[in-house]
């Protein structure tokens, strides 16, 4: 993840945000920036980059939070490895603790879902395509950076296998994005 990342993610952000009051239950549309990184497969697939958008729904004097949303990582060349472009589709839930409107440190962890399309590309072979369902675990912090500002960094597992192609998706999801409050 890059600085460049980084700064696309906060002017998004700003440019598509509107207008709230911290208090009470908010959404928040998060940019990340976005990385995958294969685990089990013997340093043979390479890491895949990317940006993702999410809406996270939380309310400061209930424990739930929840968010729907995205990502795009793309398979970045490494010399000979296979790389692999992800597109998914989320839908997660989870728990943080009670806080207040200014709260610059919220931890949360969230279980959820991905509909997931994979395409895997072998340097100098073929290229397979294939959409499943996958499953996610999720741990990070969050807070609020003023009244209408919010930052997460998190790390997830996501766990699924691509019918017709054999391959095993697990992976460590890492992301790190800002939000700008769009209803409350």
């Amino acid at each position: 993840m890059t600085l460049r990342a980084l700064l696309c993610s906060i002017a998004i952000t700003g440019l598509l945000g509107g207008t709230a009051h911290a208090g009470g239950e908010m959404g928040f549309l998060v940019v990340d920036s976005t990385m995958l990184k294969p685990i089990g497969e013997d340093g043979e697939v390479s890491n895949s980059l990317g940006y993702g958008a999410e809406l996270r729904m939380m309310d400061t004097r209930e424990v739930l939070t929840m968010s729907i949303g995205g990502y795009y990582a793309l398979g970045q060349l490494d010399g000979e490895k296979t790389m692999r472009d992800v597109y998914d589709f989320h839908v997660n839930i989870g728990v943080k603790p009670e806080h207040t409107s200014g709260d610059m440190l919220i931890p949360y962890l969230t279980i959820g879902l991905d509909v997931l399309a994979m395409t895997t590309r072998i340097p100098k072979g073929d290229e397979y395509k294939g959409t499943t369902l996958g499953l996610n675990a999720s741990g990070g912090v969050m807070g609020h950076l003023g009244d209408t500002w919010l930052y997460r960094a998190s790390v997830s597992y996501l766990g699924a296998v691509v019918p017709g192609t054999g391959d095993d998706l697990g992976g460590v999801v890492l992301q790190v994005g800002f939000g700008r409050a769009i209803f409350e």
